[in-house]
């Protein structure tokens, strides 16, 4: 396919020719590919950051909960089902 797609369009010819050129050079692979492993890199921190703010907001989220219902008198075990939390961190608020 790619001869059939050069052999009637030099810019596919030549964007053939610069990836040829590209892979034949040991330095520009090189750097292309720690390129590549430090956009993985970042990526995975990212997702990492954002699912450690997910679960500090969720705890955040039921720890406020389990602070309204002891407030209302909510009994302790009721609490630590309906946020999660145990009755430890509950007795601690």
């Amino acid at each position: 396919m790619i001869e059939s797609l050069t052999e009637r369009d030099r810019f596919f010819a030549e964007v053939d020719e610069a990836y040829n050129k590209f892979h034949a050079n040991p330095e520009l692979m090189y750097e292309y590919e720690a390129h590549q492993k430090w956009l993985h890199d970042q990526a995975t921190y990212i997702s990492e950051a954002r699912a450690e703010g997910i679960r500090e907001g969720e705890r955040s989220k039921a720890l406020e909960t389990a602070r309204k219902f002891r407030q209302l008198g909510v009994a302790l075990d009721l609490c630590a089902t309906a946020t999660g939390l145990s009755q430890q961190e509950i007795e601690g608020l």
